[in-house]
Protein backbone atom coordinates (compact mmCIF):
# COMPACT_ATOMS: atom_id res chain seq x y z
CA UNK A 1 0.00 0.00 0.00
CA UNK A 2 2.62 2.17 0.91
CA UNK A 3 4.59 1.40 -2.14
CA UNK A 4 1.44 2.31 -4.57
CA UNK A 5 1.67 5.57 -2.64
CA UNK A 6 4.70 6.66 -3.49
CA UNK A 7 4.31 5.52 -7.28
CA UNK A 8 1.10 7.77 -7.41
CA UNK A 9 2.93 10.48 -5.38
CA UNK A 10 6.04 10.34 -8.01
CA UNK A 11 3.81 10.25 -11.22
CA UNK A 12 1.98 13.10 -10.43
CA UNK A 13 5.64 14.72 -9.23
CA UNK A 14 6.51 14.17 -12.74
CA UNK A 15 3.28 14.93 -14.28
CA UNK A 16 3.69 18.69 -13.08
CA UNK A 17 7.56 18.75 -13.56
CA UNK A 18 6.49 17.55 -17.72
CA UNK A 19 3.65 20.61 -17.34
CA UNK A 20 6.03 23.10 -15.81
CA UNK A 21 8.37 22.11 -18.72
CA UNK A 22 6.09 22.60 -21.46
CA UNK A 23 4.72 25.92 -20.09
CA UNK A 24 8.22 27.32 -20.11
CA UNK A 25 9.06 26.29 -23.18
CA UNK A 26 5.21 27.52 -25.36
CA UNK A 27 5.95 30.99 -23.39
CA UNK A 28 9.48 31.68 -24.89
CA UNK A 29 8.34 30.77 -27.89
CA UNK A 30 5.82 32.90 -28.08
CA UNK A 31 7.97 35.83 -26.34
CA UNK A 32 10.54 35.21 -28.95
CA UNK A 33 8.01 35.14 -32.18
CA UNK A 34 6.65 38.65 -30.98
CA UNK A 35 9.89 40.28 -31.01
CA UNK A 36 10.48 41.42 -34.32
CA UNK A 37 14.44 41.40 -35.82
CA UNK A 38 16.35 44.66 -35.91
CA UNK A 39 15.40 44.91 -39.64
CA UNK A 40 11.84 44.26 -38.79
CA UNK A 41 10.99 47.18 -35.75
CA UNK A 42 8.51 49.55 -37.06
CA UNK A 43 7.75 52.95 -34.98
CA UNK A 44 4.98 55.10 -36.09
CA UNK A 45 6.15 59.20 -36.62
CA UNK A 46 3.66 61.88 -35.92
CA UNK A 47 2.61 63.98 -38.98
CA UNK A 48 3.62 60.54 -40.77
CA UNK A 49 4.12 61.08 -44.76
CA UNK A 50 1.53 59.01 -47.45
CA UNK A 51 2.06 55.30 -47.02
CA UNK A 52 2.56 55.08 -50.60
CA UNK A 53 6.30 57.02 -50.35
CA UNK A 54 8.38 57.55 -53.62
CA UNK A 55 11.42 55.55 -51.52
CA UNK A 56 10.97 52.36 -53.80
CA UNK A 57 8.58 50.41 -51.56
CA UNK A 58 10.72 50.95 -48.62
CA UNK A 59 8.52 51.74 -45.23
CA UNK A 60 9.88 54.95 -44.80
CA UNK A 61 8.76 54.17 -40.77
CA UNK A 62 11.45 52.06 -40.30
CA UNK A 63 14.35 52.73 -37.58
CA UNK A 64 17.49 50.64 -38.15
CA UNK A 65 18.68 49.20 -34.73
CA UNK A 66 22.58 49.05 -34.36
CA UNK A 67 24.55 46.37 -33.01
CA UNK A 68 24.31 47.88 -29.42
CA UNK A 69 20.38 47.83 -30.07
CA UNK A 70 20.78 52.24 -30.04
CA UNK A 71 17.42 53.31 -32.29
CA UNK A 72 19.01 55.21 -35.09
CA UNK A 73 16.91 58.30 -34.19
CA UNK A 74 18.35 58.85 -30.92
CA UNK A 75 21.68 58.26 -32.71
CA UNK A 76 20.99 60.56 -35.47
CA UNK A 77 20.42 63.47 -33.30
CA UNK A 78 23.60 62.91 -30.99
CA UNK A 79 25.75 62.30 -33.76
CA UNK A 80 24.82 63.78 -37.23
CA UNK A 81 27.94 62.08 -38.56
CA UNK A 82 26.07 59.10 -38.44
CA UNK A 83 24.42 59.92 -41.64
CA UNK A 84 27.90 60.01 -43.43
CA UNK A 85 28.65 56.33 -42.00
CA UNK A 86 25.33 54.82 -43.32
CA UNK A 87 24.97 56.74 -46.59
CA UNK A 88 28.49 56.42 -47.74
CA UNK A 89 28.15 57.18 -51.65
CA UNK A 90 26.19 60.59 -52.49
CA UNK A 91 26.64 60.15 -55.64
CA UNK A 92 24.70 56.19 -55.83
CA UNK A 93 21.26 55.79 -55.28
CA UNK A 94 20.53 55.80 -51.42
CA UNK A 95 19.88 52.29 -49.85
CA UNK A 96 17.08 51.34 -47.89
CA UNK A 97 19.01 51.89 -44.57
CA UNK A 98 19.95 55.31 -45.64
CA UNK A 99 16.74 56.07 -46.73
CA UNK A 100 15.02 54.66 -43.41
CA UNK A 101 18.22 57.26 -41.78
CA UNK A 102 17.04 60.09 -43.95
CA UNK A 103 13.60 60.05 -43.17
CA UNK A 104 14.20 60.07 -39.77
CA UNK A 105 16.81 63.10 -39.73
CA UNK A 106 14.61 65.37 -42.43
CA UNK A 107 11.15 64.46 -40.90
CA UNK A 108 12.29 66.58 -37.77
CA UNK A 109 14.85 68.93 -39.18
CA UNK A 110 14.08 72.78 -38.38
CA UNK A 111 14.31 75.20 -41.30
CA UNK A 112 16.04 78.21 -41.39
CA UNK A 113 19.20 78.35 -39.41
CA UNK A 114 19.00 76.09 -36.31
CA UNK A 115 21.38 78.26 -34.43
CA UNK A 116 18.53 80.27 -33.84
CA UNK A 117 15.60 78.25 -31.29
CA UNK A 118 12.52 79.23 -32.43
CA UNK A 119 9.44 78.91 -30.29
CA UNK A 120 7.38 77.11 -33.16
CA UNK A 121 9.86 76.27 -35.12
CA UNK A 122 8.79 74.53 -38.56
CA UNK A 123 9.82 71.26 -39.59
CA UNK A 124 10.34 69.75 -43.38
CA UNK A 125 8.23 67.32 -41.98
CA UNK A 126 5.33 69.32 -41.44
CA UNK A 127 6.07 71.06 -44.79
CA UNK A 128 5.05 67.71 -46.70
CA UNK A 129 2.53 66.92 -44.00
CA UNK A 130 -0.36 67.79 -45.44
CA UNK A 131 0.46 70.30 -48.64
CA UNK A 132 -3.05 69.81 -50.34
CA UNK A 133 -4.91 70.83 -47.26
CA UNK A 134 -2.65 73.22 -46.87
CA UNK A 135 -3.40 74.71 -49.88
CA UNK A 136 -7.17 74.86 -49.48
CA UNK A 137 -6.52 76.83 -46.11
CA UNK A 138 -4.44 79.42 -47.75
CA UNK A 139 -7.29 80.12 -50.19
CA UNK A 140 -9.81 80.26 -47.66
CA UNK A 141 -7.33 83.21 -46.22
CA UNK A 142 -7.08 85.07 -49.59
CA UNK A 143 -10.94 85.28 -49.35
CA UNK A 144 -11.11 87.70 -46.17
CA UNK A 145 -10.83 90.95 -47.01
CA UNK A 146 -8.48 91.58 -43.87
CA UNK A 147 -6.10 89.40 -45.12
CA UNK A 148 -5.26 90.91 -48.39
CA UNK A 149 -4.09 94.16 -46.37
CA UNK A 150 -5.79 96.37 -48.41
CA UNK A 151 -5.61 99.23 -45.74
CA UNK A 152 -2.20 101.67 -44.75
CA UNK A 153 -1.68 99.36 -42.58
CA UNK A 154 0.81 96.43 -43.52
CA UNK A 155 2.08 95.10 -40.40
CA UNK A 156 -0.76 92.95 -38.60
CA UNK A 157 0.52 90.51 -35.92
CA UNK A 158 -3.43 90.06 -34.51
CA UNK A 159 -4.52 88.24 -37.46
CA UNK A 160 -1.77 85.89 -37.38
CA UNK A 161 -4.57 82.64 -36.23
CA UNK A 162 -7.50 84.82 -38.42
CA UNK A 163 -5.69 84.82 -41.70
CA UNK A 164 -3.90 81.18 -40.99
CA UNK A 165 -0.34 82.39 -41.20
CA UNK A 166 0.70 78.85 -40.20
CA UNK A 167 -0.64 77.52 -43.27
CA UNK A 168 0.64 80.87 -45.52
CA UNK A 169 4.38 79.97 -44.59
CA UNK A 170 4.02 75.99 -44.90
CA UNK A 171 2.27 75.95 -48.18
CA UNK A 172 5.04 78.47 -49.55
CA UNK A 173 7.72 76.35 -48.11
CA UNK A 174 6.21 73.66 -50.24
CA UNK A 175 6.06 75.67 -53.54
CA UNK A 176 9.66 76.93 -53.01
CA UNK A 177 10.81 73.08 -52.64
CA UNK A 178 8.56 71.78 -55.33
CA UNK A 179 7.64 74.23 -57.58
CA UNK A 180 11.33 74.31 -59.50
CA UNK A 181 12.08 70.56 -60.03
CA UNK A 182 15.09 71.07 -62.09
CA UNK A 183 17.02 72.57 -59.60
CA UNK A 184 17.21 69.40 -57.57
CA UNK A 185 18.37 67.29 -60.22
CA UNK A 186 21.85 66.86 -58.76
CA UNK A 187 23.77 64.17 -60.62
CA UNK A 188 25.34 66.53 -63.10
CA UNK A 189 25.75 69.69 -61.05
CA UNK A 190 27.12 67.80 -58.07
CA UNK A 191 29.08 64.74 -59.69
CA UNK A 192 30.29 65.73 -63.24
CA UNK A 193 32.93 68.12 -64.50
CA UNK A 194 31.33 70.75 -66.53
CA UNK A 195 33.49 71.43 -69.72
CA UNK A 196 34.02 74.81 -69.83
CA UNK A 197 33.00 76.38 -66.25
CA UNK A 198 35.47 78.19 -64.79
CA UNK A 199 35.34 76.38 -61.58
CA UNK A 200 33.90 72.79 -62.19
CA UNK A 201 36.09 72.23 -65.28
CA UNK A 202 38.21 69.19 -63.64
CA UNK A 203 36.70 69.14 -60.66
CA UNK A 204 32.97 68.09 -59.75
CA UNK A 205 31.56 70.23 -56.86
CA UNK A 206 31.47 68.10 -55.08
CA UNK A 207 34.83 66.69 -55.31
CA UNK A 208 36.15 70.40 -54.37
CA UNK A 209 33.94 70.96 -51.41
CA UNK A 210 35.85 67.62 -50.34
CA UNK A 211 39.32 69.05 -51.18
CA UNK A 212 38.40 72.80 -49.20
CA UNK A 213 37.98 70.68 -46.03
CA UNK A 214 41.00 68.45 -46.48
CA UNK A 215 43.53 70.63 -44.44
CA UNK A 216 40.64 70.41 -41.44
CA UNK A 217 41.46 66.97 -41.05
CA UNK A 218 45.05 67.16 -40.27
CA UNK A 219 44.42 69.32 -37.29
CA UNK A 220 40.69 68.60 -35.97
CA UNK A 221 39.18 65.64 -36.92
CA UNK A 222 36.18 65.88 -35.00
CA UNK A 223 35.13 69.30 -36.89
CA UNK A 224 36.60 67.73 -40.17
CA UNK A 225 33.61 64.74 -39.95
CA UNK A 226 31.32 67.73 -39.02
CA UNK A 227 32.07 69.76 -42.03
CA UNK A 228 32.18 66.22 -43.98
CA UNK A 229 28.34 65.52 -42.52
CA UNK A 230 27.10 68.91 -43.54
CA UNK A 231 28.03 68.47 -47.10
CA UNK A 232 26.57 64.78 -47.24
CA UNK A 233 23.65 66.36 -45.35
CA UNK A 234 23.22 69.24 -47.98
CA UNK A 235 23.18 66.59 -50.81
CA UNK A 236 20.38 64.00 -49.15
CA UNK A 237 18.55 66.95 -48.42
CA UNK A 238 18.03 67.76 -52.42
CA UNK A 239 17.32 63.79 -52.69
CA UNK A 240 14.78 63.28 -49.96
CA UNK A 241 12.86 66.88 -51.17
CA UNK A 242 12.64 65.42 -54.99
CA UNK A 243 11.35 62.17 -53.57
CA UNK A 244 8.92 64.00 -50.87
CA UNK A 245 7.48 66.17 -53.97
CA UNK A 246 6.98 62.96 -56.02
CA UNK A 247 4.45 62.13 -54.38
CA UNK A 248 1.97 65.30 -54.34
CA UNK A 249 0.17 66.10 -57.57
CA UNK A 250 1.02 69.58 -59.47
CA UNK A 251 -0.16 72.47 -56.32
CA UNK A 252 0.75 75.16 -57.53
CA UNK A 253 -1.28 78.24 -58.38
CA UNK A 254 -2.55 78.09 -61.76
CA UNK A 255 -2.81 81.81 -63.54
CA UNK A 256 -6.08 79.71 -65.46
CA UNK A 257 -6.92 77.19 -63.30
CA UNK A 258 -7.20 79.04 -59.86
CA UNK A 259 -7.40 82.63 -61.83
CA UNK A 260 -9.63 84.44 -58.72
CA UNK A 261 -6.51 83.61 -56.16
CA UNK A 262 -3.92 83.83 -58.96
CA UNK A 263 -4.73 87.36 -59.45
CA UNK A 264 -5.10 88.69 -55.53
CA UNK A 265 -2.03 87.25 -55.21
CA UNK A 266 -0.89 89.60 -58.23
CA UNK A 267 -3.08 92.56 -56.58
CA UNK A 268 -0.89 92.02 -52.90
CA UNK A 269 2.22 91.36 -54.20
CA UNK A 270 1.93 94.85 -56.29
CA UNK A 271 0.84 96.61 -53.23
CA UNK A 272 3.75 94.90 -51.22
CA UNK A 273 6.52 95.28 -53.90
CA UNK A 274 6.85 91.81 -54.36
CA UNK A 275 6.12 92.02 -58.05
CA UNK A 276 9.57 93.83 -58.28
CA UNK A 277 11.38 90.85 -56.23
CA UNK A 278 14.49 88.65 -57.30
CA UNK A 279 14.39 88.79 -60.96
CA UNK A 280 12.38 86.07 -61.71
CA UNK A 281 14.54 83.16 -59.65
CA UNK A 282 11.77 82.02 -57.91
CA UNK A 283 7.41 82.28 -58.16
CA UNK A 284 5.71 85.65 -57.08
CA UNK A 285 3.40 83.46 -55.42
CA UNK A 286 5.60 82.32 -53.09
CA UNK A 287 6.97 85.81 -52.58
CA UNK A 288 3.93 86.85 -51.32
CA UNK A 289 2.51 84.12 -49.24
CA UNK A 290 6.20 84.65 -47.38
CA UNK A 291 5.43 88.08 -47.14
CA UNK A 292 1.89 87.52 -45.58
CA UNK A 293 2.76 85.25 -43.19
CA UNK A 294 5.80 87.26 -41.92
CA UNK A 295 3.22 90.28 -41.63
CA UNK A 296 0.96 88.31 -39.68
CA UNK A 297 3.70 87.24 -37.35
CA UNK A 298 4.78 84.56 -38.28
CA UNK A 299 8.02 83.81 -36.13
CA UNK A 300 9.87 81.71 -39.39
CA UNK A 301 8.67 84.20 -41.85
CA UNK A 302 9.53 87.34 -40.01
CA UNK A 303 13.13 86.25 -40.01
CA UNK A 304 14.21 85.12 -42.86
CA UNK A 305 11.63 87.25 -45.01
CA UNK A 306 13.80 89.78 -47.41
CA UNK A 307 11.50 92.71 -48.58
CA UNK A 308 12.17 95.75 -50.43
CA UNK A 309 9.49 98.10 -48.22
CA UNK A 310 11.23 99.97 -46.53
CA UNK A 311 8.79 100.28 -43.75
CA UNK A 312 9.32 96.75 -43.22
CA UNK A 313 13.22 96.91 -42.90
CA UNK A 314 12.91 99.39 -40.33
CA UNK A 315 10.39 97.58 -38.52
CA UNK A 316 12.12 94.38 -38.30
CA UNK A 317 15.54 95.81 -37.57
CA UNK A 318 13.31 97.47 -34.89
CA UNK A 319 12.14 94.12 -33.45
CA UNK A 320 14.96 92.41 -34.33
CA UNK A 321 18.41 94.53 -34.39
CA UNK A 322 20.62 91.20 -34.56
CA UNK A 323 19.20 90.31 -37.81
CA UNK A 324 20.88 92.89 -39.57
CA UNK A 325 24.55 92.28 -38.06
CA UNK A 326 24.31 88.87 -39.08
CA UNK A 327 22.81 89.29 -42.23
CA UNK A 328 23.90 92.45 -43.33
CA UNK A 329 27.57 92.46 -42.06
CA UNK A 330 28.64 89.32 -41.13
CA UNK A 331 27.42 87.61 -44.90
CA UNK A 332 30.24 89.64 -46.04
CA UNK A 333 33.09 88.18 -47.10
CA UNK A 334 35.44 90.66 -47.17
CA UNK A 335 35.81 91.95 -43.45
CA UNK A 336 38.58 91.30 -41.28
CA UNK A 337 38.40 88.58 -38.87
CA UNK A 338 38.78 91.59 -36.40
CA UNK A 339 35.78 93.17 -37.54
CA UNK A 340 33.52 90.17 -37.93
CA UNK A 341 34.53 89.63 -33.87
CA UNK A 342 33.70 93.20 -32.84
CA UNK A 343 30.44 92.65 -34.99
CA UNK A 344 29.95 89.07 -33.20
CA UNK A 345 30.19 90.51 -29.91
CA UNK A 346 27.65 93.05 -30.98
CA UNK A 347 25.39 90.28 -32.05
CA UNK A 348 25.39 88.24 -29.00
CA UNK A 349 24.49 91.40 -26.52
CA UNK A 350 21.51 91.72 -29.09
CA UNK A 351 20.87 88.29 -29.19
CA UNK A 352 21.00 88.34 -25.47
CA UNK A 353 18.55 91.60 -24.94
CA UNK A 354 15.80 89.98 -27.07
CA UNK A 355 15.92 86.91 -24.84
CA UNK A 356 17.15 84.72 -28.43
CA UNK A 357 18.32 81.08 -27.06
CA UNK A 358 21.09 80.68 -29.75
CA UNK A 359 24.10 78.59 -30.58
CA UNK A 360 27.40 80.16 -30.09
CA UNK A 361 29.41 77.68 -31.75
CA UNK A 362 28.05 78.33 -35.34
CA UNK A 363 28.33 82.28 -34.24
CA UNK A 364 32.18 81.36 -33.62
CA UNK A 365 32.41 79.91 -36.54
CA UNK A 366 30.92 82.80 -38.73
CA UNK A 367 33.85 84.86 -37.19
CA UNK A 368 36.72 82.44 -37.80
CA UNK A 369 35.42 80.71 -40.64
CA UNK A 370 36.16 83.48 -43.37
CA UNK A 371 40.01 83.56 -43.39
CA UNK A 372 41.93 86.69 -45.38
CA UNK A 373 45.59 87.74 -46.07
CA UNK A 374 46.07 90.20 -43.31
CA UNK A 375 44.44 88.21 -40.13
CA UNK A 376 43.27 85.30 -38.56
CA UNK A 377 40.86 84.12 -35.95
CA UNK A 378 44.24 83.90 -33.07
CA UNK A 379 45.47 87.40 -33.99
CA UNK A 380 42.14 89.02 -33.93
CA UNK A 381 41.19 88.06 -30.94
CA UNK A 382 44.50 89.21 -29.35
CA UNK A 383 44.41 92.66 -30.84
CA UNK A 384 40.72 92.89 -29.02
CA UNK A 385 42.30 91.78 -25.99
CA UNK A 386 45.01 94.28 -26.21
CA UNK A 387 42.11 97.05 -25.75
CA UNK A 388 39.99 95.37 -23.41
CA UNK A 389 39.87 98.26 -20.69
CA UNK A 390 37.76 99.93 -23.88
CA UNK A 391 35.49 97.09 -24.22
CA UNK A 392 33.46 97.33 -21.10
CA UNK A 393 32.89 94.21 -18.58
CA UNK A 394 29.92 92.90 -20.49
CA UNK A 395 31.88 92.56 -23.82
CA UNK A 396 35.32 91.07 -22.21
CA UNK A 397 33.01 88.22 -20.63
CA UNK A 398 31.96 87.82 -24.73
CA UNK A 399 35.23 87.97 -25.66
CA UNK A 400 36.18 85.48 -23.17
CA UNK A 401 33.74 82.72 -24.59
CA UNK A 402 33.77 83.00 -27.57
CA UNK A 403 37.72 82.42 -27.64
CA UNK A 404 37.11 79.52 -25.43
CA UNK A 405 34.64 78.34 -28.06
CA UNK A 406 37.54 78.78 -30.93
CA UNK A 407 39.61 77.49 -29.12
CA UNK A 408 37.67 73.76 -28.65
CA UNK A 409 36.66 74.20 -32.19
CA UNK A 410 40.22 74.42 -33.43
CA UNK A 411 39.69 77.70 -35.07
CA UNK A 412 42.60 79.42 -32.96
CA UNK A 413 45.73 79.26 -35.16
Amino acid sequence: MRLASKLVVGALLLLALAVVVLLFSWTGKSSTANIPSNREQVVGIEGAIPKESAFSGVNSLVKPVDASGTNSETKVSNNLVFLVEVCEDPSTEPSTECWNVLEQHFQSKQLGHSWIKLENPITYGQIFENPNRYRERVFESLEKIECRLEGSQLVRYDLNEYCDAEALISFAKYLSFCNFPASYDISDEWFVPIPGHPIFALKSRFQMRLDNIEHVRQTNLERYEHLKQSIWEELFEIRWRQSMCSQFSELGIDPERDKVQYDLIQQIGARLGEDRKFGGTRSEEVDVLLSLAARFGNEYASIYYVSSDPSWTEHIHNIHPWKRLIYDVLAKKNLTVETRLRVGIETVIALEDANVDFDWVWLVEKICGHRNNRTNCQAAFIALQESKSHTGFRKSKILDKLESLAIEQGMYD
